[in-house]
């Protein structure tokens, strides 16, 4: 799925109308939802509750690539950062566990430190683990690339956050928007031999989620050929497996975003027909 949505970026910055990428967006997603579905009956078996969630992830993300939607959007978001504050000034109603996750994400999107501190301070007020972890999951989708590096070196190495659970903040930054996919990869590299030593007692499981929300998103040849080299001169001897997949699917999501790259002109035709 990250590589889908880099392929979707991809896309829109070929069309000549921004109403026409809009077009080509929807289309490839609804494409690829039904694609999902079909496949692994995974909507068919989600909890009604999940669903939900699912649907406000995926209609943010296609609104926010036409201007022509700027209306619906804004709407979208007010209701979004409405709600959100009013859960968070005590009325717990207003935000039912579901969609929780997404309507953090909002908020944080179209905030700064004082969103941003509010989500954090939620975590520790939080009364269990599976509120924090909601918490974990959307800290990273503030736009702020120093506030994104901010949660990295928090969720590594606070004593705040559970071992088992840090990842979850790293892959709220990798998977945020582009910026975060950088911000995440280029803080592994620089501190992958204290994540090492953080987690030799830990189980080779926590590696894998950590090296995929850090390294797994991009779609270009280049960053692909960039995390290869990385790990062939760092070995990760428990997570070969992991990595070697992770590569793997990479290519394939660079070969995919580069045949829909010399197909623009074609569907543009086919979406104006």
């Amino acid at each position: 799925m990250a590589g889908f949505v880099g392929c979707i970026e991809g896309i829109r910055t070929h069309f000549v109308r921004r109403q026409n990428a809009q077009s080509a967006v929807s289309t490839i997603c609804i494409v690829q939802t039904r694609r999902t579905a079909h496949e692994t009956h995974w909507m068919g078996c989600l909890p009604r509750r999940r669903r939900r969630s699912f649907i406000i992830h995926f209609t943010w993300y296609t609104l926010e690539f036409s201007e022509y939607f700027l209306c619906i959007r804004s709407r979208y978001t007010k209701r979004s950062q409405k709600r959100c504050e009013a859960f968070l000034a005590g009325d717990t109603t207003s935000l039912s566990s579901d969609i929780k996750v997404p309507v953090f994400q909002l908020y944080l999107r179209n905030g700064g430190d004082k969103e941003y501190d509010t989500i954090k301070k939620y975590y520790y007020n939080a009364p269990d683990n599976a509120e924090r972890k909601h918490v974990l999951n959307s800290l990273g989708c503030i736009p702020s690339p120093d506030l994104k590096k901010k949660t990295m070196e928090w969720t590594s190495f606070s004593n705040d956050v559970k071992l088992q659970d840090f990842f979850y903040a790293m892959g709220s930054v990798s998977r945020s928007d582009p910026v975060g996919r950088n911000v995440a990869w280029t803080y592994f590299k620089e501190n992958h031999l204290r994540l090492k030593q953080k987690l030799e007692n830990g189980s080779p499981h926590l590696s894998d989620a950590i090296i995929v929300m850090c390294a797994g998103s991009f779609v270009s040849t280049e960053r692909v050929t960039e995390v290869s080299d990385f790990f062939k001169e760092n070995a990760y001897p428990k997570n070969t497996r992991k990595i070697s997949q992770m590569i793997e699917s990479m290519k394939t999501n660079a070969q995919l975003y580069i045949k829909l790259q010399n197909h623009t002109d074609e569907l543009k035709m086919l979406l104006t027909a």
